[in-house]
């Protein structure tokens, strides 16, 4: 868990956490900040932080240029004998990050501008769509809405379509920043979807249930 994020633009404060349940001794803390695609934090010659034996970690995030502009921050918990790759402006996270973590989390940067919606009418903007093969989720915004009175029914098509992120709940609370994220591989196969498919829903919408068939009008 994150214990500080400096706010957007600021240049000075570093980035604090906690880690729980995990050996210092045995792991580091592997960070890496959004601005304009992804970049190692703090270095490329330093590319993790240690972990405190009472379990907490400081990192300078604002190493580059222009890196208190950056949107989004993602840390991981990653064993010693790992190498984390190095980014240096890619615009996806790779694979094998998430595979070598043994715990990871993401975040949006606090107190960034917010591109106005594009319809003054209740929609849904989707700020990030992970490609084919890649396991990672799929974050939105949902827009002229209360946050509470509205939920997110997400489907995926493989093959089928196919409810996510489970059947059990197949509904996406949507957060008091109007931010929604949800998992879409889920299942053995999802990360070969070909479409998404999301809807807006009221709070109380009893979303149908999708396993390898057509979505209901």
């Amino acid at each position: 868990m994150f214990n500080h994020v400096p706010p957007y633009e600021n240049r000075i404060q570093n980035l604090k956490g906690q880690v729980c349940n995990v050996d210092p001794k045995e792991n580091n803390i592997a960070v890496y900040v959004y601005v304009s695609g992804w970049w190692t934090k703090p270095y490329w010659s330093k590319r993790t932080v240690n972990i405190t034996p009472e379990g907490q970690w400081e990192c300078d995030i604002t190493t580059g240029r222009r890196d208190y502009r950056a949107t989004r921050i993602s840390a991981f918990v990653i064993p010693k004998h790992e190498t984390p790759p190095i980014r240096s402006g890619q615009l996806n996270l790779p694979q094998s990050l998430y595979d070598m973590a043994i715990a990871h989390k993401s975040i949006m940067r606090i107190g960034v501008p917010e591109k106005p919606c594009e319809s003054e009418e209740p929609s849904i903007e989707l700020t990030y769509i992970p490609k084919k093969n890649e396991n990672h989720n799929l974050i939105g915004r949902a827009c002229n809405v209360i946050p509470e009175d509205y939920k997110v029914a997400v489907y995926i098509f493989v093959h089928g379509w196919w409810t996510k992120p489970t059947y059990k709940n197949p509904l996406t609370n949507i957060e008091s920043d109007s931010l929604f994220e949800c998992d879409i591989t889920t299942g053995g196969y999802d990360s070969s979807a070909t479409k998404i498919g999301v809807f807006l829903v009221h709070s109380s919408y009893s979303p149908p249930l999708c396993g390898n068939k057509s979505l209901v009008a």
